[in-house]
């Protein structure tokens, strides 16, 4: 199996002590697991935008970005295939209270905002990754 490369962008969304979240069920293995929002960039597109985008598709907030990405490279299987990862992460918040309404995603099975102190023990499917979100976990509660 060849690995494919792919550029991503994802959101670390706070709002008070808490991190958006979404569960993910792979379509293949039907292994559920807990992600943050994000996705592929698309042609064209700038990480930024993308981060932002997926987060609407996803979670349905509307986001504001803090600062610059924060890079992270890795390799994430779904669907079968493996991909090389490069990440874009960006600290981000809500624009609103609540969400606008979302069209259903089948992969996506619940979206849900968790005590930071439980964020990370969540993100246990990849302990690279799992390290790299309680980096930024830690720069955003200073």
């Amino acid at each position: 199996m060849s690995i494919v490369p792919r550029q991503r962008a994802s959101t670390v969304c706070f709002r008070e002590h808490q991190l958006l979240m979404i569960e993910l069920q792979d379509p293949l293995s039907q292994k559920r697991f807990w992600s943050l929002p994000g996705g592929g960039i698309e042609p064209g597109e700038t990480a930024a935008d993308c981060a932002r985008r997926e987060t609407l598709e996803e979670t349905g907030y509307e986001v504001s970005l803090h600062g610059d990405d924060q890079p992270f490279q890795y390799q994430f299987k779904w669907n079968g295939q493996v991909y090389d990862c490069q990440g874009h992460w960006f600290l981000a918040s809500p624009m609103a209270s609540e969400p606008s309404k979302v069209s259903a995603e089948p992969d996506i099975k619940q979206c849900l905002w968790v005590p930071i102190e439980h964020a990370t023990q969540l993100l246990s499917f990849h302990p690279g990754l799992q390290n790299h979100i309680a980096t930024l976990i830690r720069v955003y509660s200073g």
